[in-house]
């Protein structure tokens, strides 16, 4: 379990995207939280990731499967295992989303916790303080496998926007609690950024996998946008693994890729304090709910 300053504790979580901009849910889930099926209650909601200036990103809604595919089981039911998705971080830009969303998140009784991607530490600071009017908690995500990959690669980069980030949320009483997403792309300067922003960030999250480290036949069908994330079952072994690594810096993981019942329990076993559900929203919007109410009955 994970504790933030401002009193919360929380074992599990729905990432970016999951549960929309407002964590209300996109129109095709609001039924099913409607009917009791997604019960939005039992989990911290990430809201999704926006950026400080309109950005077009890849997906377009009349051309949905231009940036996303499932990721089929072997036979004989081919069950999903997992998706592709080259989103590509499409927002309207954080003032305007906010315009929407920031009375919906201000009155909610949900645990939520903001998102932002910048592309330098000055858009970090201004986007954490417009977060901080509305939440108590925001991510920064370092590590989108759909934009500029300079950003990816250059830690001292992220280590800024992590300090900047951090005087941004001590405007704020309590002080904002602060999230890195990192990906498994960049453990090779996660070594660098970690002790330095040790102390700044209260836990570390783990982004989808960028196609071309995901063991996955070549090329990828989502080639045309950079070949996509990949998250899921299909790339557990990966996470879980970076997750392990990124332990020996003493900060907290959520560790992602739940998929299946049972998989908390196993997780935990290896040391999660937390677990996300990432792409299982999409390809079963009740089964998040499921395993957590099966993890929270194992428990009792």
């Amino acid at each position: 379990m994970i504790k933030l300053s401002n009193g919360w504790k929380f074992e599990y979580e729905l990432p970016s995207g999951a549960m929309g901009y407002d964590g209300r849910g996109w129109l095709w889930e609001r039924p099913l939280i409607w009917a009791g099926k997604i019960k939005l209650d039992l989990f911290t909601i990430v809201l999704k990731t926006v950026k400080r200036w309109p950005w077009p990103g890849n997906y377009r809604w009349y051309q949905p499967w231009d940036t996303f595919r499932f990721i089929p089981g072997p036979p004989p039911f081919h069950k999903c295992i997992g998706t592709i998705n080259a989103f590509g971080l499409r927002c309207g830009g954080i003032e305007a989303e906010l315009a929407k969303a920031g009375p919906h998140i201000y009155n909610s009784p949900l645990q939520l916790i903001g998102s932002v991607y910048a592309e330098n530490p000055s858009e970090t600071g201004e986007m954490v303080e417009m977060m901080g009017r509305y939440l108590t908690a925001v991510e920064l995500n370092a590590s989108c496998p759909n934009t500029s990959e300079g950003v990816l690669r250059d830690a001292d980069r992220i280590v800024a926007c992590c300090q900047v980030a951090d005087e941004a949320a001590k405007l704020f009483r309590p002080k904002l609690d602060l999230g890195l997403k990192l990906s498994v792309a960049q453990r090779s300067i996660a070594g660098t950024i970690l002790p330095q922003v040790r102390g700044i960030v209260k836990s570390l999250k783990i982004n989808s996998v960028p196609y071309k480290l995901a063991g996955l036949p070549e090329p990828s069908p989502l080639a045309h946008h950079g070949g996509g994330g990949v998250s899921g079952k299909v790339v557990q072994h990966i996470t879980w693994d970076f997750a392990e690594w990124l332990e020996q810096f003493g900060i907290p993981v959520v560790w992602p890729s739940m998929w299946e019942k049972g998989d908390p329990q196993r997780a935990r076993a290896l040391g999660a304090p937390a677990v996300s559900f990432g792409a299982l929203q999409l390809a079963y919007p009740t089964r998040p709910t499921q395993i957590v109410l099966d993890d929270l009955e194992r428990n009792s």
